[in-house]
Parts: structure tokens; sequence; C-alpha cells
């Protein structure tokens, strides 16, 4: 990167010609509503005409927050990029006496060189953030400064991944007039962003973009960059001449859930505790899928059992829609409480690896009860212990939805047989397997 310095040691121009290649908004993929904002915030800053002549009031501060890895700076970027202004950046990389100096430099920079624009570049970072409302001197004087600067044409940019913690007074219109959160991709961009960077690598094969898509759903953008690049280096590393949907499950299993193939080997010439261990743990794992699949056909993922030996496994599937009604939420608490009645009806025998499962349906019901309000609003925030009779509601309501659960899995022994033997001789099965199994026997489908 070329940086022309402008007076002091650390604020920076961007110039046009200081890179082959400039980051603009048609490098960033999908997000397009927020693109959209900044391509109106542009053209703002560049004077477009037509918005000048309409009186259209120039916008002082915008301010990007997000989770870490969610594209905020590279949006930033293309901004500053786009709207041909001079920038001058501001990180927290001093001491607190000189780097409320800093601040005040880099502001006086910009005035001097309008139109400029002031890049905050994690703002959540200039300050310790430990109390909510706190008056730090970092905060009082970015806010000094923002004020010093509103009569010159000084546009001040920032990222933050927090802002719960900043004064309102920093966050009111006429300092940053725009505050847009940047989740993580949804679905539709997730596979953008995945076609993104497979059109950078060779040899690809066998690549189904949907079902990686589906199983990045919810991750950041840098996690998505990261996890094709894992993908790559897995395949060179394995000598395969080619990059396969094997070789990004095997790279997210080792990312993300610590899991290669080789983490329960050791379970399979040992005594016949562990071997029976084995098996409860494969029809648990298949009684969650059986009951997802039942209820919700095509969600599962993936499933495996090969983790830990204390964890067994675990199912992995696909909601991409996260606005709840009550039919999804009983048809996870029902998923949720397959395990355990899979086992307790293969088996004859309490499945006790099944507390954790119980607490999370015991939760959701809960959540049912007292926050939306699904038994009335008389017992809205049963918690406290404001009506006696809540507990004795929530163990009724578990056992209904755990009658459910046994009711599915009673008459789907069939696919929970051939899934939990799947499991058993291949450790980790996808949804490909599932559809496979599915077409080769007889499925009972009901709803909630």
């Amino acid at each position: 990167m070329c940086t022309n310095k402008v007076s002091s040691t650390f604020v920076y121009y961007w110039c046009k010609e200081k890179e082959n290649i400039m980051i603009t908004f048609n490098e960033v993929i999908g997000y397009d509503t927020i693109k959209e904002d900044l391509k109106i915030i542009v053209d703002v800053l560049k004077g477009d005409k037509d918005s000048i002549k309409q009186g259209v009031p120039l916008i002082k501060g915008l301010l990007l927050y997000g989770g870490p890895g969610v594209g905020k700076t590279m949006m930033a970027t293309a901004l500053i990029n786009e709207s041909n202004r001079k920038v001058f950046i501001c990180k927290k990389d001093e001491i607190d006496s000189d780097f409320i100096r800093k601040i005040k430099n880099t502001f006086k920079e910009a005035s001097n060189n309008t139109p400029s624009i002031v890049f905050l570049d994690d703002l959540d970072k200039f300050a310790k953030n430990d109390k909510r409302e706190a008056e730090y001197d970092e905060y009082v004087t970015v806010q000094s400064c923002i004020d010093e600067v509103s009569d010159k044409d000084v546009f001040v940019l920032a990222t933050a991944n927090k802002i719960n913690y900043f004064p309102k007074s920093l966050l009111r219109v006429g300092r940053f007039d725009k505050i847009i959160k940047i989740d993580n991709p949804n679905y539709v961009d997730t596979v953008k962003i995945i076609a993104y960077y497979l059109e950078k690598k060779e040899f690809i094969k066998d690549i189904d973009i949907e079902f990686m898509g589906k199983l990045m759903h919810g991750y950041s953008c840098a996690e998505i960059e990261q996890i094709i690049n894992d993908t790559v280096l897995l395949a060179n590393y394995n000598n395969s001449n080619v990059i396969n949907i094997d070789c990004f499950i095997e790279a997210y299993m080792r990312r993300f859930h610590d899991i290669t193939n080789n983490t329960n080997k050791y379970l399979y010439n040992k005594n016949d505790i562990e071997i029976k261990n084995r098996n409860l743990i494969a029809y648990h794992e298949a009684g969650h899928l059986v009951v997802y699949e039942i209820l919700n056909p095509g969600t599962v993922l993936l499933a495996t059992i090969n983790g830990s030996y204390f964890s067994g496994g675990f199912v992995k599937k696909y909601e991409e829609n996260t606005v709840n009604d009550i039919k999804s939420i009983e048809s996870r608490i029902v998923g949720i409480l397959g395990g355990k009645a899979a086992v307790e009806l293969k088996f004859g025998i309490l499945d006790l690896g099944a507390k954790r499962d119980i607490s999370m349906a015991e939760n959701l019901v809960n959540e049912s009860i007292s926050r939306l309000c699904c038994f009335g609003f008389n017992l809205y925030r049963v918690f406290s212990g404001e009506n006696p009779d809540t507990e004795k509601i929530i163990r009724v309501e578990l056992e209904k939805y755990y009658q459910k659960a046994k009711e599915i899995i009673f008459n789907n022994m069939e696919f929970l047989d051939k899934v939990a033997n799947a499991l058993l001789e291949k450790q980790m099965i996808t949804s490909f397997d599932i559809e496979e199994i599915k077409s080769n026997c007889k499925i009972n489908y009901v709803s909630i």
C-alpha cells in the first residue's frame, strides 16, 4: 500500500494512485441494502449536483458497528475510496495522554485539508469501556473534536464492534447522523461470498454451494474466507488433486468443532462397555436427527458421533428464518428430546447423557410460557416466583413434548435404525446420506 504522510507520523492520506487495485463497493459481496445506504452517502460527500440543488444537508458522521469479521472496515474503505476525499486515520496505538493528543491532531489535519474524512477505526477500543455511560476522556475528546469541525467539510467515519458502552451524547444526531449495524451475512449473501472465493481457486469438483452456504450460515465473512482457505490447505495436505465437498466438511469440522476423522477411532477396539456407549451415542444422535427430519424435512445438514468421549456427537441443522413462532419452538423442543426418546425406546434404559438436552428443552419451555405468554399473560415473567403453578406447568409441557418425541421415534424405528447404523459405520453423515436413507425406508411424517 502506498501512503503519503501529512505533517505527522500518524496521519495518512489515501489517494487514488496509492494502489493498483482499489477496494470499491463492487468488491463488497452481498449486503445490498447497506451498500445502497453507503452509496447515497457517497453521493452527498462527492457533492452530487442534484442533491445540492435540492438542499440535501451534508451528512456529518457515520458509525458502522457489528461483530468481528463482518466487513466493517472493508465497507468503510470502499466508502472512502469512492468518495475521492482525503482521509485521516485514527486508531488506538498509543498510551492515553499521547493518544488524546493524536485524536486532536487527526481532526486538525482533516480540518486543514477539506473536503476530508476522519476515520476512527475501532472506536470502541479508544477507551476501556468497562462502565456504561462513562465519560471517558477519549470519547469526550472525540465529541469535542467533532463539534469543532461541524462547520467544516469534514466527514467523520467510525467502526466499532459494540456501541452499548458509548455515551449517548456521542451517538446523537449531529455527531453520528447515521448508525448502521452490520450482522453476519444471511444465507443468500453467504452463498455469494462462498462462490466469490471459490472462483479464485482451481480444481474445484463436486462442490454443492447451497449446502456449504447452509453450513456456514451465521458465520462472519472472515470465517467464511478462512474456511475456504482451510479447505484448500487440507486438500493440498492430503495430496488431493481436487477440492471437493468432503474437504470442505472436514475443514469445517476441524475449525469449528475441533473434530478430525480420527478423533474417536480409539473406541473401535476397546472393551464391551465402550462399544455399548458408542451404540448409545449413535442412537441418541439418530434420535435428534429423525425427529428434526420428520417435523421439518431437509433441515439436517450433518450428524456425527465423532465428538469427545463425554460430548459424544451432535446434529447440525439449518434454520434460515431466525424469527421464531410457537410451532418452530415446539419443533425444536421435541427435536432436543428426540435423543433421550430414541435411547429409551431402543434399549429400554434411561439416557444418562440427556442432561444437557433436558436443560435446553426446559429453558425453551420457560421462554414460551414466561416471555411469549403462550399460556396467557397471567404467567408473564414467572421466574421470580410470582405464580406457584409455574413449575408444574413446565413439567407438564416437557412431558407432553417428550411423549411426542417418543411417538415420532416409535413410528419411524426403521429410519432410526438405518441412521444409527450409518453413524456407526461412517462416524459422520450429511444431508446427502440422509436423503439416500430416507429413499430406502418408509417415513411416517407428522406435524406438531
